[in-house]
């Protein structure tokens, strides 16, 4: 026999039959099938928004460009020697400042080869960045315990989301990655439609860069969660001192991403003597083992991901690597 009673959801007065309201499991249901289509419609936006991110990677139009050669500049002769002093003043006054951030800015050497490629922002990176952030402070809380940088580069938090090879003779996946493996791999797949759009910009305008990153294989346990990368740097509240990236591939590029509310945090670079504004959503490609670079103070809350390839890694795929344990044991061995 069935037990009857009134709903204890007070606004609602309906009967319980055997425990149930079948009326609140109804409207239970068409909540879930209207969470579903919402989420359907946000899913497709962003294949749309992927779609026409990609299609926006062509050749570009002198209306479209800002270029600037530098004499007597070549990738043999960067980086130059940078002085504790001019590390220490970070004197700008002399500097080239590209302040169009609605065009692509590109930097060449004599040699023409392209050293600095600036990508304005567009509404579709800003529509994808909403997600990257959400995620982004879901990884963060996940790693909150995580010390801060505060070496060569600056005082900032980051996380090595990659597959190097920091003293071992094979590549393997980062701590940084293997601690919350759940939550990094969320994180890489809302990243991919940046990830897909960067290797569209290299395939089109470093075709030879491009290359040599495709070209990269990793051990069977190993991938790229950088899309054509093998890693990336996740940099929160980051303010970058004069360095250069030594361990990245040899005259190669890095590519970053800022975001987050802020003013200020120009990129400067010291060999081509150039700053760049560097917006929300704005994408700069540059030989990060080449020139060095640092950011101007900001306020805010500002974080970037820098795509990058280890160079032990690129060295290990083409066969060309040096046996790095044996080189640590070695040095250990002269210590005693």
């Amino acid at each position: 026999m069935s037990v009857e009673s009134v709903c204890s959801n007070p606004s609602k007065g309906h009967k319980i039959i055997d425990g149930r309201c079948g009326y609140c499991e109804i409207e239970k249901n068409d909540m879930f099938r209207a969470k579903q289509k919402a989420n359907g419609l946000i899913g497709s936006k962003k294949i749309m928004m992927t779609k026409k991110l990609l299609s926006s990677v062509r050749p570009l139009s002198s209306e479209e460009t800002i270029i600037q050669i530098v004499e007597d500049l070549t990738l043999e002769k960067m980086p130059f020697k940078m002085t504790k002093k001019q590390k220490a003043e970070k004197d700008t006054n002399e500097f080239t400042l590209f302040d169009d951030v609605t065009k692509h800015i590109i930097v060449k050497g004599s040699d023409n080869r392209i050293l600095i490629h600036s990508v304005p922002s567009s509404p579709e990176i800003e529509f994808i960045l909403v997600f990257v952030e959400k995620v982004w402070e879901k990884v963060w809380r996940a790693y909150s315990n995580i010390p801060p940088e505060n070496g060569n580069r600056g005082f900032y938090w980051v996380l090595h989301i990659c597959c190097w090879r920091k003293y071992s003779d094979v590549p393997f996946m980062s701590a940084h990655f293997q601690l919350h493996n759940s939550i990094i791999k969320e994180f890489i797949r809302v990243m991919k439609p940046i990830c897909n759009y960067i290797e569209a910009l290299l395939k089109e305008y470093f075709p030879e860069e491009f290359s040599i990153l495709n070209a990269i294989k990793l051990p069977n346990e190993c991938f790229k969660p950088g899309g054509i990368y093998p890693g990336f740097a996740m940099n929160k509240e980051v303010g970058t001192i004069p360095h250069i990236d030594s361990g990245d591939l040899k005259h190669g590029l890095c590519a970053v991403i800022s975001f987050g509310e802020f003013v200020g945090g120009d990129l400067c670079m010291f060999e081509t003597k150039t700053v760049f504004p560097f917006l929300r959503g704005q994408i700069i490609i540059f030989r990060s083992t080449n020139l060095h670079h640092w950011n101007k103070q900001y306020t805010g809350n500002r974080n970037s991901i820098v795509l990058f390839c280890d160079n032990n890694v690129q060295t290990w795929s083409n066969g060309t690597a040096p046996c790095l344990t044996k080189g640590k044991t070695h040095r250990r061995k002269r210590k005693r």
